[in-house]
């Protein structure tokens, strides 16, 4: 009768942690392809901001000949460098939010886990309750490499997004005023200090005057 006993409660709990993998496995598949998803826009952008760049050296190079038409181009695209932006942060706090609701629901599995071995464990036995540890620090070690495993997948992806902020960063910087470049001479503009630009203070010192 006590073996019966044990085997019923051993069944029971492989059939709860049979079902506890399921919903993580099921659970993993949505992650993964949110996460394709969101990928695949992050490699879209960054398309788009080279398309960009590459537009940008063109009309550059020919602001002089063609003025008026390549200004409205320019000020075309520095309306789109703000659009992506702004998408490319929507998208940033999108991964973010997923990314703490898949850490939040693993965390929750873990949790629900544990609290149904140890109900199982808290009605039997010396030898049931130690089987039952062993089983939950298995548990528990499968469910804490899956969240390490997708809290590497989504550090990744902010690494992306965060190259691609400083891309564009960078590109709206590159950009002149198309003034500058044709009435040069006029306006004696110097060139705009950038942040990481190095400033050299040229002040003289006042010389002494003998009488």
């Amino acid at each position: 009768m006590f073996g019966t006993v044990i085997s019923t409660l051993r069944d029971s709990n492989q059939n709860q942690v049979g079902i506890a993998r399921a919903e993580l496995q099921e659970t993993e598949k949505m992650v993964e392809k949110n996460l394709r998803k969101l990928k695949h826009q992050v490699d879209h952008m960054n398309t788009k901001v080279q398309m960009l760049q590459e537009e940008l050296n063109v009309l550059r190079t020919y602001m002089d000949k063609e003025y008026p038409v390549k200004a409205v181009q320019i000020a075309f695209m520095r309306r789109n460098i703000r659009n992506l932006k702004e998408e490319q942060q929507d998208e940033m706090e999108d991964i973010e939010d997923l990314a703490k609701t898949v850490i939040q629901q693993l965390e929750k599995k873990v949790q629900d886990e544990k609290e149904r071995i140890l109900q199982a464990v808290a009605k039997d036995k010396a030898f049931l309750y130690q089987e039952g540890l062993k089983q939950m620090a298995v548990n528990n070690r499968i469910l804490r490499n899956e969240v390490q495993m997708q809290k590497k997948v989504i550090h990744m992806l902010l690494e992306e997004i965060t190259e691609l902020r400083k891309s564009i960063v960078t590109l709206r910087w590159s950009v002149r005023d198309p003034r500058e470049v044709i009435f040069a001479d006029v306006l004696l503009r110097r060139p705009k200090c950038l942040p990481d630009t190095e400033i050299v203070l040229n002040i003289p010192l006042e010389e002494k005057v003998f009488i």
